[in-house]
């Protein structure tokens, strides 16, 4: 199933990761935060309200995709992200632990056993710590072919492998 909107998520996975998790990000060009699911802004500065309430951008915009778009696991599980590489029995599954059901509610939900479970939450976690290497490895490659100050911004210098950085023909 999916909700048709593709998650908006920053470059640095530091970010991306509290984009994910929030369901917003701090937009600073803008000067706001802005919805991951439907892109709505909410402006830094002006205040919105909310029933008999009053919020700041921050708080609005938690409390946006709180009450518009409920359960974020399940609208990332959703998502049409070519970087989700989750099959659709790993989402259900994953959304079941979402859920905080133990391995054997989840056993019986699926037609499984315990064991299947609790190794599928080993995958899971060993996908985690995969992951975790991708960042600090691109990381270290600007540190190395684009400086230490690109580093600290997450990003490199727009050079790319060829001849004249060791990455052959180019």
């Amino acid at each position: 199933m999916s909700t048709g909107a593709e998650w908006a998520v920053p470059v640095e996975r530091e970010d991306a990761v509290d984009t994910l998790t929030r369901g917003f990000s701090h937009d600073k060009a803008a000067g706001g935060y802005r919805c991951a699911v439907c892109g709505r802004f909410f402006e830094e500065g002006e205040i919105f309200p909310a029933g008999s309430r009053f919020f700041d951008a921050a708080h609005a915009a938690a409390l946006h995709v709180e009450q518009e778009h409920g359960a974020r696991l399940r609208h990332l599980l959703d998502s049409d992200s070519k970087y989700l590489a989750l099959t659709d029995r790993q989402k259900d599954l994953f959304a079941l632990m979402g859920e905080g059901l133990n391995d054997g509610e989840i056993a019986t939900r699926l037609g499984l056993s315990a064991s299947t479970i609790r190794h599928q939450r080993f995958v899971f976690r060993e996908k985690a710590r995969q992951a975790a290497m991708y960042p600090a490895g691109l990381r270290l490659h600007a540190v190395q072919n684009g400086g230490a100050a690109a580093a600290a911004q997450g990003r490199d210098d727009g050079r790319r492998p060829g001849p004249d950085h060791g990455g052959g023909t180019g």
